[in-house]
């Protein structure tokens, strides 16, 4: 589980790298907006990789015997 925290922490620094500062997206990542929030942003900003990526971790974390 830590493995995948990491693994998505780094795909969004990775792909924050590619972002201007305007942008809202980069805006709520600097301000470390939850991954629910980001991909919400991202979506609306045409972000639809990164936003599916996002929602698509944030499902399979809440699915986790772990977290239950």
């Amino acid at each position: 589980m830590q493995s995948l925290f990491m693994e998505t922490e780094l795909t969004i620094h990775k792909f924050r790298l590619q972002l201007e500062p305007k942008s809202l997206t980069a805006q709520s990542i600097d301000r470390n907006d939850s991954w629910t929030k980001i991909a919400e942003i991202a979506r609306e900003e045409h972000h639809d990789a990164i936003a599916r990526f996002l929602e698509n971790i944030t499902i399979q974390l809440s699915d986790s015997p772990i977290r239950q």
